[in-house]
């Protein structure tokens, strides 16, 4: 169905034929039912909590947002076809693909440039579980195919042109941290006041948390209520606010002073709530009550800004609201920054990763974009100042550029997490200790027999799990030859076990796909079996510990018997030399960048199953050369090299 096109020939002339071509997208073709027709299904519409059978014939068009489902079979024969509206979501705790499942095609004009949500949600617990596939997932089984192609976005570039740290330009008015009042230590609350030009008009502490008798209570609003309007006052709890430990004190005073000078509510002021040693930040422009705000930072991370419109000024306060100042510049707020390519595809509001250019990798920050009626088509604004400096240029031949990547794409498929983590057995307690994080995404599954699967410009946001193995953001299990199967310009991010594994399956191509932070190693050829694969032009970026198998982890994670097999985790796991490796980046690891690991003959699964095909006898991985390494790059990464090593 993708891409079908229909030949029309004219008769031009009387003696000339001309031929015209049309292209009909799979949304457009003709007979497809609509979702929300009871029609379609021969009784009610789907309801929330229905399992959704497409039975072999149907051809279904998703038109509207169903309400959450516990899962969709495509039978084979059977069409789920995405239609061309914006921003429907599809909210499902599993979808098992035999049929066809489709989003836009692979011709240009019928890309999806709309935005495609699919939620997939569930508990590592769920009844919702299929064998073979296991919960919250996309599976493709035999017969199936799945063509999604969101809309044609460059995948990644380079800086070619240094950015400097905001706090080492001339855009920076004010840093608190140079300043002699950062010397200032006293518990209890500070007070610093702006004028319109970010120069200092006054500076004051009050020693609300001090065990001496004081009238920090009274001063405080006196001083408040008695400054000028057109002022912008920034306040901040240092250290210790002192309200536990001296409740008897007048802390009405202190807050009302807050409220009447930011004009809140009476008692609506969040310092109300400031609990011993949680940091708190307020910022007001004195004479307008719309531009206030204040937050409580428990973590003591966070960072709370006031941008006034009037001098294209932004007041900063970070670093857990009591160690760093800053008033800076438009040009330093929304820095504007130049890249080797054209990077029109790239939109207002998409959201892009700069690499360190450090040993570091953790210095990789990520930006929004914002409106830039003046750039040029490889300029971009951005939304935030750069905390860190990253190198754009090429210094005697080496290229040291930073790249930057996209990591919004049209169709979006997401692992739904929960806010805190939980466990139903050991295994997911010990993760809970480990990431202190729910590590149970979605994960999508191709297996042996699939028809077809062309996956590009979709994004994967907290897909794979670790507590359970084979569950992947991209995975191709056991399905030998894949010839004309590919995986191009895909963004996966905040990834719960790894990037793309290829896994008893010869002939795929990944290429173009960027990776940032994910847990395990990136991309993962599983069983040194794995030959003539394409890894072309990829970019892996934050490579973690993960615990699937001991390379995976770190040290402290193995017991003693593993610990001589652990701590070997690469962005690019490459277990048979019978592959194409070229053009990739591996920008940040926790240990290697690239690491051959050949065994001795095919592990796992691979082992029959390659017995059975006589493709891989023993030794023979272990003898053959390279077949393409070509043009790979690796820094910040704790070992920036190539490993080579037989297991």
């Amino acid at each position: 169905m993708t891409g079908a096109r229909i030949v029309l020939c004219l008769l031009a002339f009387a003696t000339e034929r001309v031929t015209a071509t049309i292209t009909i997208c799979p949304n457009a073709e003709v007979g497809l039912q609509p979702w929300d027709d009871s029609k379609t299904w021969g009784g009610p519409v789907p309801q929330e909590g229905d399992q959704v059978v497409i039975s072999s014939g149907m051809k279904v068009l998703l038109n509207v947002s169903p309400s959450p489902l516990d899962s969709i079979t495509i039978e084979e024969g059977g069409f789920l076809i995405w239609g061309d509206f914006d921003d429907l979501t599809l909210t499902v705790s599993y979808i098992l693909v035999k049929g066809n499942f489709e989003i836009g095609g692979e011709s240009l004009e019928c890309r999806f440039t709309k935005k495609a949500n699919i939620v997939l949600t569930g508990l590592s617990n769920s009844t919702l579980e299929v064998e073979g596939y296991g919960r919250k997932f996309i599976g493709v089984a035999e017969n199936g195919t799945v063509e999604f192609h969101g809309g044609n976005k460059l995948s990644w570039t380079r800086l070619v042109q240094t950015v400097p740290a905001a706090k080492t330009t001339c855009g920076v008015l004010y840093n608190h941290q140079t300043e002699a009042f950062s010397t200032e230590y006293v518990k209890g609350l500070h007070v610093l006041v702006f004028n319109l030009d970010g120069s200092v008009f006054d500076f004051q502490v009050f020693y609300t948390a001090s065990s001496k008798p004081s009238d920090a209570y009274n001063n405080f609003k006196s001083f408040l209520t008695g400054i000028p309007v057109n002022k912008t006052v920034a306040v901040f709890v240092h250290r210790n606010l002192g309200k536990e430990s001296y409740p008897g004190r007048d802390w009405e005073k202190v807050f009302t002073a807050v409220e009447a000078v930011g004009g809140l509510k009476t008692g609506s002021s969040l310092l109300r709530q400031v609990l011993k040693d949680e940091a708190y930040a307020f910022i007001t422009r004195t004479g307008d009550s719309s531009l206030t705000k204040e937050d409580i930072d428990t973590k003591q991370t966070d960072e709370l800004f006031l941008d006034v419109p009037e001098t294209s000024l932004r007041f900063v306060i970070q670093d857990g609201f009591s160690t760093d100042i800053l008033v800076l510049t438009k040009e330093v707020v929304n820095p504007k920054i130049k890249l080797m390519d054209d990077v029109s595809s790239w939109k207002d509001g998409d959201e892009i990763v700069v690499t360190s250019t450090d040993f570091e990798w953790r210095q990789t920050e990520v930006f929004k974009l914002v409106s830039c009626k003046e750039c040029a088509n490889n300029e971009k604004r951005l939304d935030h100042p750069f905390k860190y400096m990253h190198y754009g240029e090429v210094t005697h031949g080496v290229d040291e550029r930073a790249e930057v990547a996209l990591l919004t794409r049209d169709i979006v498929i997401e692992g739904v997490l929960e806010d805190t983590c939980y466990s139903n057995n050991q295994k997911e307690a010990q993760l809970c200790d480990f990431f202190d994080s729910d590590t149970f995404g979605g994960h999508f599954k191709m297996m042996r027999g699939f028809k077809a699967a062309h996956i590009e410009q979709v994004e994967f946001y907290h897909m794979g799990q670790q507590a359970f193995l084979g569950s992947y953001p991209i995975h191709f299990h056991m399905c030998d030859d894949v010839d004309g199967a590919w995986v191009r310009s895909n963004s996966i991010h905040h990834s719960q076990a790894r990037c793309v594994t290829i896994h008893g399956t010869d002939g795929l191509e990944v290429s173009d796909n960027v990776c940032y932070k994910h847990k395990g190693h990136g991309f993962f050829l599983e069983d040194s079996a794995e030959q003539r694969n394409i890894l072309d032009g990829n970019l892996g970026i934050g490579t973690e510990h993960g615990t699937h198998i001991p390379s995976d982890m770190s040290k402290d994670m193995c017991s003693d018997v593993a610990k001589p097999f652990c701590d070997s985790i690469a962005t690019f796991w490459i277990t048979h030399p019978n592959n194409y490796i070229r053009n990739n980046v591996a920008a940040g690891s926790d240990k290697n960048g690239f690491q051959f690991s050949v065994a001795k003959e095919p592990l796992g699964p691979s082992k029959q199953r390659q017995l059975e095909r006589g493709l891989v006898t023993k030794d023979s991985a272990m003898y053959t050369k390279i077949t393409e390494f070509k043009n790979n790059v690796a820094h910040s990464n704790v070992n920036n090299q190539a490993g080579y090593s037989f297991t």
